[in-house]
């Protein structure tokens, strides 16, 4: 078995780190963040092939940023 370069380590690191993280949040926070992940792909998607933006996509991107707000305590 190969030894791992640092970088390798690190991102071990990092990756367990992340599933930690994971872990911690409520089902709210992670269907937050899931929620968000596909508003922002769909409007990045549209913006890069119409180079457009319709409003109830504005609409949707507004609700998942007060969703993110709301649901990790932002406002402090």
């Amino acid at each position: 078995m190969n030894k791992k370069t640092e970088w390798q380590i690190q991102a071990d690191k990092e990756q367990a780190e992340r599933a930690k993280a994971i872990k911690a949040m409520t089902k709210e926070q992670i269907e937050t963040i899931k929620e968000a992940e596909k508003t922002i792909g769909a409007c990045l998607d549209m913006l890069f092939e119409c180079q457009d933006l319709y409003l109830s996509d504005m609409h949707k991107l507004n609700n998942v940023y007060w969703a993110i707000k709301n649901q990790f305590n932002l406002e402090k």
